[in-house]
């Protein structure tokens, strides 16, 4: 959907003003008083993309925001569409701040772990269910409606002789370094990813496929 020059216009101010005040009931009044309900992905895009070159403080406001944001004022799809198009303009942003990639990574496994949409996506995709099905047949199904490739680490490294331990340990047997700080949602996103790629090369003739789809600890194990 292309937003009307006048709603880019009226969507930037709260952008800004939020960043300068960091008053989220503001925000929240300013988005509802513009009565744009159809355009709140694009603010969730235009609050992170100008928080990509801004210092850790703004970073941190905007990761805050979606959560704060949601229900409240913008509903789950929102948040979801707006993360969407902002992935999709990450080589034009790209362009003036290098580390585009890494920093988006980081917000999209801030908003994932924070994730107010998850449960009501998860909801409605499963048929309005609010609780945890304790059948493993179920279970792995719902896991294949959203994930066609799913690989359990400690489940690799339980198959793969000489390799054991944590995360921490595994990213030291393996060579692996990670960036920022240990135990926060994105660094530890990234840390697995780049984790996962460097154990695949213990898997020489592709046997790592036969792992896919298994969790440690259940179904096929």
């Amino acid at each position: 959907m292309v937003l009307a020059v006048n709603e880019h216009g009226a969507v930037a101010p709260i952008v800004k003003e939020y960043f300068t005040t960091g008053d989220v009931e503001l925000a929240t009044f300013d988005l509802r008083d513009l009565d744009l309900d159809e355009h709140h992905h694009y603010f969730i895009k235009k609050q992170i993309s100008t928080a990509v070159d801004r210092h850790t403080k703004e970073k941190e406001m905007a990761s805050a925001l979606p959560s704060a944001l949601y229900a409240d004022v913008i509903s789950a799809s929102h948040i979801s569409h707006g993360f969407i198009i902002l992935l999709g303009s990450a080589e034009d942003l790209a362009i003036d701040v290098l580390d585009t990639v890494e920093v988006l990574a980081l917000f999209v496994a801030r908003v994932i772990v924070d994730a107010p949409p998850r449960a009501e996506l998860v909801e409605r995709k499963l048929g309005g269910r609010t609780h945890l099905t304790v059948d493993e047949e179920d279970f792995f199904h719902s896991l294949r409606l959203y994930f066609a490739n799913v690989y359990d680490i400690k489940h690799l490294t339980k198959i793969c002789y000489n390799f054991y331990g944590g995360l921490n340990k595994l990213t030291g047997l393996l060579g692996v370094k990670g960036l920022g700080t240990c135990h926060q949602a994105g660094p530890d996103s990234l840390l697995t990813a780049a984790t996962f790629t460097k154990l695949k090369y213990c898997f020489a003739n592709g046997s790592a496929q036969r792992c896919a789809g298994v969790l440690y600890g259940l179904g096929a194990d």
